[in-house]
């Protein structure tokens, strides 16, 4: 019955847990980490600055734009950690 329009079986897909990746375990966690500093980074420093500019709350918008400096700082190590390997 393979012959038919649709097969039996759907064809396997790069999302398949069956499929092999072949991606260090190290490498995607460290993938990860970079992804979600760099969205802390963006988020805190476009809100930081949105704090102090637009309603003069410079306490608060100063710790957002400390805490997005950060994490652009932890994100720039793991990028500099992994273009060294």
């Amino acid at each position: 019955m393979g012959t038919e329009r649709w097969p039996d079986e759907p064809p396997a897909v790069a999302g398949d847990a069956t499929v092999p990746v072949g991606i260090d375990p190290e490498t995607g966690r460290r993938f990860i980490a970079a992804a979600v500093y760099a969205n802390i980074a963006l988020a805190s420093l476009a809100i930081g600055g949105l704090l102090a500019g637009a309603r003069g709350e410079w306490g608060w918008g100063a710790t957002a734009v400390a805490v997005g400096l950060l994490a652009l700082l932890q994100l720039s190590r793991i990028v500099r950690t992994q273009t060294q390997e």
